[in-house]
C-alpha cells in the first residue's frame, strides 16, 4: 500500500457524506436519522479514532466532512 494513502495526499482526504435516506427500508424506518448521530459518535470523547491500519482519524485533515445531501 502506498505510504501516502494513509495521509490522503494521493487522492485527497476521505470524505464523510451524509445521505439521510430510508425509503427502501422494508421494516423499520430511521436510517435517515443516522448522519448526525454518526458525526456525534465520531466526536465523542469516548470514541477511539484509530483505525485498524493505524490511521489516526482524529488528526487534522485525516478526513473531511461534506455535510448532508
Amino acid at each position: 500500500m502506498p505510504a501516502n494513502l494513509h495521509t490522503g495526499t494521493a487522492w485527497g482526504a476521505p470524505t464523510l457524506l451524509g445521505i439521510p435516506f430510508d425509503a427502501n427500508s422494508s421494516y423499520l424506518r430511521g436510517a435517515a436519522e443516522a448522519p448526525p448521530l454518526i458525526r456525534e459518535a465520531l466526536r465523542c470523547e469516548a470514541s477511539n479514532l484509530s483505525s485498524e491500519t493505524g490511521v489516526d482519524l482524529g488528526a487534522p485533515g485525516a478526513f473531511e466532512d461534506a455535510g448532508d445531501v
